[in-house]
């Protein structure tokens, strides 16, 4: 297990105000290109209306749900604002966490609801959803210090031991 330094509660809410920002200019326009190729008629009344509306809401949140996901399992552990602000998503010990994690995460954000304003109050600034997903949001510029301080070491050690 490595030294962890946890993410605050203002790099998480900035990091959530940059994806917001990418995703909501991105994702309509994902939307209608899959109602234009699925063929679904813009309507604005009547059963049609209601039909591209519950098409764009799962288009939505499919999209909205792949980009979360992807970007935390990746080996990179964050999304763009996340990337942004320094901070990556991590299992318990610190390490990469997997696709079926993430989604816990995406999911328990949608169901259990933002929880930024807890982030701070819980034991490791751990939000309900991380707890749910059992991950932390970390600040990648120490893991990476403490890791390369890490490496440095062993290798001082070894070159005594040789």
């Amino acid at each position: 297990m490595q030294d962890l330094s946890y993410a605050g509660g203002w790099k998480r809410i900035g990091a959530f105000i940059i994806d917001f920002i990418i995703l909501y200019t991105v994702t309509p326009i994902l939307t209608a290109v899959f109602c234009i190729i699925a063929k679904i008629p813009f309507q604005t009344s009547g059963v049609k209306s209601l039909t591209w509306s519950i098409v764009m809401g799962i288009v939505f949140l499919v999209i909205n749900w792949l980009y979360f996901a992807l970007t935390e399992c990746s080996k990179k552990q964050a999304s763009i604002g996340k990337r942004i602000l320094g901070i990556m998503v991590a299992d318990l010990d610190g390490n990469q966490i997997n696709f079926y994690k993430a989604s816990l995460r995406f999911w328990g954000k949608l169901f259990i609801g933002p929880s930024f304003s807890l982030a701070g109050l819980i034991i490791g600034k751990r939000a309900w959803h991380d707890i749910f997903a059992k991950t932390l949001v970390i600040d990648k510029v120490v893991v990476i210090m403490v890791n390369n301080y890490l490496d440095t070491h062993n290798r001082l050690l070894k070159n005594e031991v040789n």
